[in-house]
């Protein structure tokens, strides 16, 4: 994001990247019961994308549905906004609708079970103004491989491409379509993205990471006025 801001780029040694982090301990906490409820959704929909978000324009969820044409699965979007009627027409336009659930605003168990009954998060947006995407990294907790787009800030780090994620270009449905069922066709590929993905947000989201760097921060600055001084 620093290199590709013209208002951060005349100070890019002054300023210090910290990612975001995530509560694992609730994202990694399954009891019997979940369980249950999952191994139920697994076996009601064996391929199963799910998807998160606001649904406004710039998370790309019409890209999503468009590329549901090519893929032989599930679809569960999670999210409110004001494209939603939008995004159900065009479903029902391209003959998909019967293999896509818009599920609306559930809670964060709700969430977390839905993300270990899938095979693979999409999150398909299509510029800038998606500068980051938590949910990935929430996702990544879980286990769950991601498919996410070639945007100029740090979605793409945050799941990297044939490491956590596969990453495609913005606006291509085709090209989201074969990387959704690449996850889904590959088991050992899904295998290995799944396996990075949990111990990426291990290294890199964990709260304690966070905490820490955050703590190092202040005392570089509380170091920097003392000799100032």
């Amino acid at each position: 994001m620093i290199e590709n801001s013209e208002l951060l780029k005349p100070y890019a040694a002054k300023c210090v990247v910290i990612p975001y982090g995530i509560d694992l301990e609730y994202w990694r906490d399954l009891d019997a019961a979940d369980t249950a409820e999952i191994d139920e959704v697994k076996r009601q929909h064996p391929r199963h994308i799910v998807a998160l978000g606001r649904l406004v324009s710039y998370k790309g969820f019409d890209v999503l549905v468009r590329a549901m044409r090519d893929v032989d699965a599930w679809l569960t979007i999670i999210g409110e906004g004001r494209q939603h009627e939008e995004l159900k027409q065009l479903a029902t336009k391209l003959g998909v609708a019967d293999r896509i659930q818009f599920a609306g605003r559930l809670s964060r168990q709700e969430i977390k079970i839905l993300f270990y009954s899938a095979n693979v998060l999409a999150f398909p947006s299509v510029n800038d103004a998606e500068a980051y995407g938590i949910v990935q990294a929430e996702a990544m907790a879980t286990g769950l491989p991601i498919v996410n787009t070639l945007l100029p800030t740090t979605v793409p780090w945050v799941a990297r491409h044939d490491q956590e994620a596969l990453t495609v270009p913005p606006n291509d449905p085709i090209a989201f379509a074969n990387a959704l069922n690449a996850i889904l066709d590959q088991p050992d590929l899904a295998g290995r993205l799944s396996a990075s993905a949990s111990n990426r947000a291990t290294n890199e989201f964990a709260e304690d990471v966070f905490r820490a760097r955050m703590s190092e921060v202040y005392n570089q600055a509380v170091r920097a006025s003392e000799t100032r001084t």
